[in-house]
């Protein structure tokens, strides 16, 4: 209850028209949105170019942006920002409905009653058990694959290891220790 307390508190004072947390997101965009250099294209459509040479379209009618940071988090991206500084349009605006502080206070008007203590509850039995419910649970998975139709088993690789030098099993060429047999003789 202390919670939602002190968040009620904190929305009914708040006195610009975003929250903090928005205003923080809002400021680290700014930051990033600085070297950007803007051109418009109409009043509501505008070019930005950011160092890197990358370019975005900014609608601030619709309030979109073609790297879909400003429809996605419904809070201005660096783009957008950087259009509203060179066209003097103010940033608060730009945001969203849902991240007004009216929305924000709205959230919070309610009242929450506190939880009953243990003295207020209802008096259980204690001799009550509650075990798991009896439902079968379902079996491990199957070690092998069910084959579908046209397929053959695989041979396994996991038998014994012939040897491509002497031809004998147990072991490699690399671990064979038999003489290396003359080219054209085959054991």
């Amino acid at each position: 209850m202390g919670w939602f307390a002190r968040h009620r508190v904190a929305a009914a004072t708040e006195k610009y028209e975003v929250p903090p947390k928005v205003r923080e997101k809002m400021e680290t965009n700014f930051f990033f949105s600085t070297s950007m250099t803007v051109q418009a294209a109409n009043n509501d459509e505008f070019q930005v170019q950011t160092r890197k040479g990358e370019i975005f379209i900014v609608d601030l009618e619709r309030k979109t942006c073609s790297c879909r940071e400003f429809q996605l988090m419904l809070i201005p991206c660096s783009h957008a920002l950087a259009v509203a500084a060179d066209v003097d349009v103010s940033t608060e605006k730009l945001v969203r409905d849902v991240y007004s502080t009216s929305v924000w206070r709205a959230a919070y008007e309610r009242t929450i009653h506190p939880v009953p203590t243990g003295d207020d509850t209802l008096n259980v039995d204690d001799r009550y058990e509650l075990n798991s419910p009896v439902i079968r649970r379902p079996p491990s998975p199957k070690k092998l694959r069910i084959l579908s139709t046209g397929e053959f088993k695989r041979n396994s690789r996991k038998g014994a290891r012939l040897c491509t030098r002497c031809l004998c099993r147990g072991h490699n060429k690399a671990s064979c220790k038999m003489p290396i047999r003359e080219l054209g003789l085959r054991l």
